[in-house]
């Protein structure tokens, strides 16, 4: 495809009304600018101008953030006439826009394009960029009743000094005035950002102008009636202009350390700098706490009591960072807490929640502050305190869900963190304690959180829709119990407002993954009082699964109805849903493919396989999947096909046929063991129990050992262990079988070396659950092996199969095995091959209390002298 195609499609899709494309047109549209050598005409420019200006002002977050990221690159790929006007409508946007979003994202465009521009394109200009901005900025900065406006010109003029301010001597008398005016400010806001511009411009102005700076400044530091907030103001800027033009480079990197600590520290109220004091006092001891780990039980009782107490400092920088100090002790406990026995009073946590009262009662003094960073703090400080001690939660929440309230419903705080830190910490706080206690503020928590599910911020939206997933915990608690009649107020709503998010279209991603996961929730746990509206939620959860953008997220969600305990029905979507699971299985995506395994196998097991048909198609869209190449996929694969056994027994021929083969090529493989193993064992018990002639125990262990007689050690002991599988799995009858088979192919002719070590193994294997000491043959046949044939490898599986015959058999086997360690002695070889035998029995007490009890005591010291004897310990 050509650039030109390409861009054209990109256009095309820039302009859809779904989100996603237009959030991955100009993901592409960025990459394409990035290319070395990116050029094209001047009617391709115009439109990619356009487009990214529009998309500047995009619903979503993330498709105007990267636009910004567009401009950058797109200012150095177009023509002059085209960055003229790129810079022209976003000095516009900024300060005609009617919205505090769109004047930002115009700010950060403006940002992107001047730092981004070349060298080599400015010199070929026949405009100046900082004239052309300065421009536009001038009436910005004369509109004295907008302190949204002043400030975002402000901000861009300081980036215009800092890159042009050696070339600005025309305009550098106006930059003075103005920008002196605007460091006498009532505002704060405005004369911080004043004083940053005025710290870039002096290395660039004249002697004269910056002698008359400096007498400002000193004028109105001598005068008594000056305020306290201007003087610190001129303080600051004092020491923030440079000496010369000099020292020029030096200076403007000190100057821009100066001002990122201007920007942290802020103003005080205080009349000396005692905040300072306390400011770095908290810092060092966040330093202590995150470098000294084992000395938390000595280094709490020290530091929380006083850290507690300065919860009310006045000034909030400082207070931010004894919060974020408060919280470093807080996750200190929580890393450190395996480090001390229990809870007891002495150990940190132990210490923790005897301070829990103290700290919920300074939290909710916190969350009645008017600062938006005070109550976010705490909360982050709680949602902490609530991952460690949930159980304390309860008993404070009449002091802490007023506050919490208050911080969902604040309208000031739509962009900053205070809604998030109150989701984060509800989501945590609910789904770690107990729901009883939280049911009491059902309504006041409900109506919030669902108004913050309807907040047009993506971020605060999706917080809120993981909230309500938790809610739901807290309106039914038990799911075997029908929901209590006064908690049912809720269920409609939540209904409600969630499937609003769900249906929407233009949807930030993450808000439609948690609305889906949401209202599977709701499905799964509210259902059955919800039986009206299930049908048109599953509607809605079919087309997401359709979608490649939430399929991954549905598939999950399906898991979970599927799950439900309730009699939720199904069978609206469960064949197109099945049809839509069983076409993943021939997708790359890996993550799909294993959350498809588990959807599937959790409907049929619920419902069956309502259609012969689509279970036929299921399984074979499932068999390549079951091979060594990925075992965790073969697993769920082979956990599916059992499944559907069970459920729909007619199926069986059409597993024989499609899925047996390439279970008996598995069992080839050295790498079969772990979850894959087990499922291949489950799998061959369900075939076995079917009756089918052609899958008949018989035939399936002579197919195994036909399969894995010629493989590698590792590969007959997994046969050996689907083949016990199979004997018990049909009881006794088939056991005797069985052991018949593999006595056969000892005793026989037949059996060549591989088989005869097949059959070693997969005796042990029936013997570790069997009790095989009554049948003829079976001890005669092991131990015959073990002490005449003339391969090592045989007799290896001799000794592993005494050994399992002994886990089974206790009395008949062991007392042989100790015997004839003793007897063997001065026999390294045969008593190495006992000593593996008696291996197996001690292991087996490790996984059985009760095959213990079967060991006489005079049994175990007899063990423990024979294997002091052969120097084991």
């Amino acid at each position: 495809m050509s650039s030109a195609q390409a861009l054209n499609l990109i256009l095309d899709k820039i302009a859809s009304k779904d989100k996603d494309f237009r959030w991955m047109a100009t993901s592409d549209l960025h990459n394409e600018l990035q290319k070395p050598g990116f050029k094209t005409d001047a009617e391709m420019e115009r439109r990619l101008c356009s487009a990214v200006l529009m998309q500047l002002d995009d619903a979503s977050g993330e498709i105007s953030g990267l636009a910004v990221k567009c401009l950058g690159a797109l200012a150095n790929n177009v023509g002059e006439d085209k960055v003229k006007m790129l810079l022209s409508s976003l000095c516009d946007k900024l300060i005609s826009g009617k919205k505090d979003s769109q004047r930002e994202t115009a700010s950060l465009g403006l940002k992107s394009v001047i730092g981004d521009l070349s060298v080599s394109n400015l010199a070929s200009f026949t405009f100046t960029v900082p004239s052309l901005v300065l421009l536009k900025l001038k009436q910005g900065l004369q509109a004295k009743e907008s302190q949204e406006v002043i400030s975002e010109c402000l901000d861009i003029m300081a980036e215009v000094l800092l890159r042009f301010g050696r070339s600005l001597k025309d305009e550098h008398l106006f930059l003075k005035d103005i920008l002196l005016q605007y460091l006498a400010d009532s505002r704060s806001v405005i004369r911080k950002k004043a004083v940053s511009c005025i710290a870039t411009l002096s290395p660039y102005v004249p002697d004269e102008q910056l002698d008359n700076i400096l007498g400002f400044l000193l004028d109105n530091l001598n005068n008594k009636s000056t305020k306290p907030e201007l003087r610190q103001a001129f303080v600051h800027t004092l020491g923030l202009i440079s000496p010369g033009t000099d020292d020029m480079e030096e200076d403007d990197e000190d100057q821009a350390d100066d001002e990122d600590e201007m920007s942290d520290e802020g103003y005080s109220d205080d009349d000396d700098a005692s905040w300072k004091v306390r400011r770095a006092s908290s810092k060092c001891l966040s330093a202590i706490i995150n470098s000294y780990p084992d000395l938390i039980d000595e280094v709490y009782p020290e530091l929380s009591p006083p850290l507690l107490a300065r919860f009310r400092e006045r000034e909030e920088n400082v207070k931010m960072d004894i919060f974020n100090t408060y919280t470093d002790l807080l996750r200190q406990v929580a890393n450190t807490s395996g480090s001390f026995e229990g809870s007891t009073s002495s150990s940190p946590v132990g210490m923790l929640r005897s301070d829990s009262q103290n700290i919920s009662k300074a939290a909710a003094r916190q969350l009645k502050e008017k600062s938006l960073k005070a109550r976010s703090g705490i909360l982050g400080l709680l949602k902490e305190f609530a991952a460690i001690l949930p159980d304390q939660i309860p008993a404070s929440l009449s002091q802490l869900i007023p506050g919490i309230q208050q911080a969902l419903l604040d309208n000031s705080a739509v962009n900053s963190g205070l809604k998030i830190q109150a989701l984060l910490f509800l989501r945590t706080a609910m789904a770690r304690s107990a729901a009883e206690p939280w049911q009491s503020y059902l309504s006041q928590l409900s109506s919030a959180l669902f108004k913050a599910v309807g907040e047009r911020y993506y971020k605060i939206a999706a917080e809120a829709l993981r909230a309500c997933e938790q809610l739901i915990r807290i309106i039914r608690p038990d799911l075997s119990q029908p929901i209590a009649q006064q908690h049912l107020g809720p269920v409609q709503p939540l209904f409600q407002c969630v499937m609003q998010r769900l249906s929407g279209q233009d949807q930030d991603q993450e808000v439609k993954e948690c609305a889906i996961s949401c209202m599977a929730s709701i499905i799964a746990c509210l259902g059955d009082v919800l039986l009206p509206e299930v049908p048109q939620a599953l509607r809605v959860l079919l087309d997401r699964l359709r979608n490649d953008i939430t399929r991954l997220t549905a598939v999950k969600a399906i898991t979970t109805v599927a799950h439900s305990p309730l009699p939720v029905d199904l069978n609206l979507v469960i064949e197109p849903v099945l049809t839509e699971l069983t076409s993943f299985m021939r997708k790359a995506n890996r993550p799909l493919k294993q959350a498809s395994l588990s959807a599937m196998e959790a409907l049929v097991a619920r419902h069956g396989a309502r259609k012969e048909q689509a279970a036929v198609q299921a399984m074979e869209a499932v068999s390549p999947i079951i091979s060594e190449t990925d075992l965790v996929l073969t697993a769920l694969a082979l956990r599916f096909c059992t499944t559907l056994l069970r459920q729909q027994r007619t199926l069986g021929p059409h597993v024989t046929q499609r899925i047996l083969p390439q279970a008996l090529a598995l069992i080839k493989s050295p790498m079969l063991q772990g979850t894959a193993l087990e499922a291949m064992q489950a799998f061959f018990a369900a075939l076995v129990s079917l009756g089918v002639k052609e899958a008949s125990a018989p035939k399936l262990i002579e197919a195994i050992v036909g399969s894995a007689k010629a493989e590698s050690h590792a590969a007959k002991q997994a046969a050996a262990q689907c083949i016990a599988a199979l004997a018990i799995a049909e009881g006794a009858a088939q056991v005797s079988v069985t052991v018949k088979i593999m006595l056969d192919i000892l005793q026989g002719q037949r059996g060549d070396a591989g088989s005869r070590y097949l059959a070693l193994l997969a005796l042990g294997e029936v013997g570790r659950t069997t009790d095989l000491s009554g049948y003829d043959g079976v001890s005669q046949a092991v131990t015959g092996a073990l002490e005449g044939s003339s391969l090592d490898e045989l007799r290896t599986a001799a000794s592993s199969a005494l050994g399992g015959l002994a886990v089974g058999s206790t009395s008949a086997f062991l007392p042989f095995i100790l015997q004839q360690i003793q007897a063997q002695a001065g026999k390294p070889k045969e008593q190495y091959l006992l000593l593996r035998s008696l291996n197996e029995v001690i292991v087996s007490f490790e996984t059985s209390a009760q095959q213990q009890q079967h060991i006489s005591d005079g049994q175990q010291d007899q063990i423990m002298q024979l294997l002091l004897a052969n120097c084991i310990y």
